[in-house]
């Protein structure tokens, strides 16, 4: 990040006659909007899922549990909503532990109460106060912490994969 910095300022000179602004980088006219950062959201995370499975090998966890977790992340597991989309004739869509609820890895992992307690549980033992996302990726994301060094980032990023396989 400081060598970021460094190219930024590279070659710029402070003047008192220039009047300082604030430039959103996000949109061509330096103009901050939400649709311009709801654009550039968007954008990064279509760029980034390619990023997402390097990071997910790079983490520490045992070898069933990251193919587990690489099903997840794929939206390949044999969830009743996937058996459907195949073409495969399923009696019930419903997630046996929540009646009325699509089995979904959306919902086994995330949006289940049973789920949500997993990871209300293991944040608490670990002293995080979090609010999770609803997207897979994203939260797989959000495991990825930029003040970490890569090491404990391998070691936390092993632990959702740890979570999502007991799940």
């Amino acid at each position: 990040m400081e060598g970021e910095l460094l190219n930024l300022i590279t070659g710029k000179t402070l003047s008192k006659e220039d009047k300082d602004t604030l430039v959103w980088s996000g949109d061509q006219s330096g103009a901050f909007s939400v649709k311009s950062a709801h654009l550039n959201l968007c954008h990064q995370h279509e760029g980034s899922s390619k990023e997402v499975f390097s990071r997910l090998w790079e983490a520490k966890a045992m070898p069933k549990a990251m193919v587990t977790a690489w099903g997840i992340l794929l939206g390949r597991l044999p969830t009743f909503d996937n058996l459907i989309r195949r073409g495969l004739v399923v009696t019930s869509s419903s997630y046996v532990f929540c009646n009325g609820f699509e089995e979904s890895a959306q919902h086994i992992f995330l949006d289940c109460v049973l789920a949500q307690r997993v990871w209300s549980s293991c944040f608490r033992w670990i002293g995080i106060l979090s609010v999770q996302h609803k997207d897979i990726l994203v939260h797989f994301e959000s495991f990825q912490l930029p003040h970490y060094i890569a090491n404990q980032n391998q070691i936390w990023m092993g632990f959702w994969v740890a979570i999502v396989r007991c799940i």
